[in-house]
């Protein structure tokens, strides 16, 4: 039974990591999107649309994302850990 048991945590884990992940970049897509559209997107006095990519700023913000990502994905675990040990340690 206890074997049953550590089978079932790691899937669990696993299936978490995967849901935080998802979660996690399905947000920064929409957030990039749309500030790159924007960022993308200048218009001119003629009615063209002028798609310029500042490749330092991509830089930068690619870098964020990456940093972002990594403390999330640490600290929700960490997060979760705490929350569970509180509320069911007796």
């Amino acid at each position: 039974m206890a074997k049953d048991s550590k089978t079932k945590n790691i899937i669990n884990k696993k299936n978490n990591i995967f849901v935080e992940i998802f979660d996690t970049f399905f947000i920064l897509i929409i957030c990039f999107a749309t500030l790159l559209s924007a960022m993308v997107m200048k218009g001119t006095t003629s009615g063209e649309i002028n798609y310029s990519l500042n490749i330092t700023t991509f830089i930068i913000t690619i870098s964020f994302i990456i940093l972002y990502l990594s403390f999330m994905l640490f600290q929700s675990e960490k997060g979760l850990k705490e929350t569970i040990r509180k509320r069911y340690d007796k």
